[in-house]
């Protein structure tokens, strides 16, 4: 699977598989980054209501990066 820290490192790679070079992708990160924290707080599901259990509890998500959700978004 790719990931954002495999391909920091290559550019040619990155350039590939995105369509852009790293630097364009980190111009765009912190805007995701911030957009996706206001649209799904941690403490609220999808629906708005309140979580029935604590941050971290339940099953872990494929992308655990921001990066990496940019990085499959771009590509």
């Amino acid at each position: 699977m790719l990931t954002s820290t495999t391909l920091k490192d290559r550019p040619r790679e990155f350039l590939a598989a995105t369509g852009l070079p790293h630097e364009a992708c980190a111009r765009v990160l912190p805007a995701y980054a911030a957009a996706s924290a206001a649209l799904s707080p941690p403490d609220k599901t999808f629906a708005g209501t309140v979580r029935q259990r604590q941050v971290g509890g339940g099953a872990t998500g494929v992308w655990l990066q921001p990066a990496d959700t940019v990085l499959f978004l771009l590509g």
